[in-house]
């Protein structure tokens, strides 16, 4: 059993087209809780749980920068940071997806993936430079950032949603110029 298996059961069994509707449900209901004013400060955007000192503290993920509870988070120690159940999720959905596509465009052409995660990469980073407000676009993509180094990868799957890999496939000539 896979390391991602055992973190979220359940969750491989899904078709991907399943997955990607959950994931989006979640999106949206998260973006409706947090247009209420001061919700997300008082009680959890997974679960709707309040927030106590002691017993059910608040946390930050890191990738939706939404606050949640202990029970709908886990730590990385490798990132020293608190990640959300559902931006588990969202890795692992676009860590698969794109091992899917790695593995067919290596049967075919590499070259094909390479330039749909560049693509990715400068619309994600202008995504995120906008919306956390942290750096412009052009320093992101100047300073060689890869798919994994980017800490809003949520945000780069609702982007993703497969449609750009699937629309630069069907144009053969596309040409990419980063």
């Amino acid at each position: 059993m896979e390391k991602g298996q055992r973190l979220l059961p359940g969750f491989f069994n899904l078709k991907q087209s399943e997955m990607k509707q959950k994931l989006d449900e979640e999106g949206n209901k998260c973006s409706i809780l947090s247009k209420q004013q001061k919700f997300n400060e008082h009680c959890c955007i997974r679960c709707c749980a309040p927030f106590t000192f002691l017993i059910n503290s608040k946390r930050q993920c890191q990738d939706c920068k939404y606050n949640i509870c202990k029970s709908c988070s886990s730590y990385q120690k490798k990132e020293k940071a608190w990640i959300c159940s559902v931006c588990q999720q969202a890795r692992l959905f676009l860590m698969i997806f794109l091992q899917k596509r790695n593995y067919q465009s290596s049967q075919r052409n590499n070259c094909r993936l390479l330039q749909v995660v560049n693509i990715l990469l400068v619309y994600c980073c202008t995504r995120a430079a906008f919306t956390l407000g942290k750096m412009r676009p052009v320093e992101l993509v100047s300073q060689g950032m890869t798919l994994r180094e980017i800490p809003v990868l949520q945000q780069l799957f609702f982007i993703f949603k497969a449609e750009i890999y699937i629309d630069i496939q069907q144009r053969p000539n596309t040409h990419v110029s980063i």
